[in-house]
């Protein structure tokens, strides 16, 4: 599951490169396109990446609560 989920991260930020490198070798692009680009796709992902890790971590604590509860 992780590496599904790392794989898909990886993916917008790679298609963005390779879609944006062959714009830039046709002449019909420039490179500060594609850094603004993977630059707000960072900031687009952010806020979803910071809602995920919180409910690792509440789904971890639930867990552990579980354990100290029943012990």
């Amino acid at each position: 599951m992780k590496f599904v989920n790392n794989l898909l991260g990886h993916l917008g930020p790679l298609a963005i490169l390779m879609v944006g490198g062959w714009l830039v070798i046709q002449g019909q692009s420039e490179i500060g396109t594609i850094v603004a680009f993977i630059s707000g796709y960072e900031r687009l992902t952010g806020p979803a990446r910071d809602i995920l890790g919180f409910y690792r971590r509440m789904s971890a604590m639930r867990i552990q609560y579980r354990l100290i509860r029943d012990a």
